[in-house]
């Protein structure tokens, strides 16, 4: 049994995640470029991305110069 710490999520919080989740089935995008699309801050943007990484479900490439994020996929 996982025991959780700390104070629930917020529903909006919970439904920002989901957002951006849904919006990398696109393909892959930038932290910038998903923040613009979805209307929220830089770095709220960061700060969902990281909770969906921790939670194994996106993950973030390079390409050249640019840093971009992606559905998880194993392999």
């Amino acid at each position: 049994m996982t025991i959780k710490r700390g104070r629930p999520r917020p529903q909006h919080t919970i439904d920002l995640d989901e957002a951006v989740y849904s919006a990398l089935f696109v393909g892959p995008r930038s932290r910038a470029d998903l923040a613009v699309a979805l209307g929220v801050n830089v770095n709220v943007m960061y700060l969902s991305l990281r909770r969906l990484r921790s939670a194994g479900r996106v993950d973030t490439h390079r390409y050249g110069k640019h840093h971009l994020w992606t559905i998880y996929t194993q392999g």
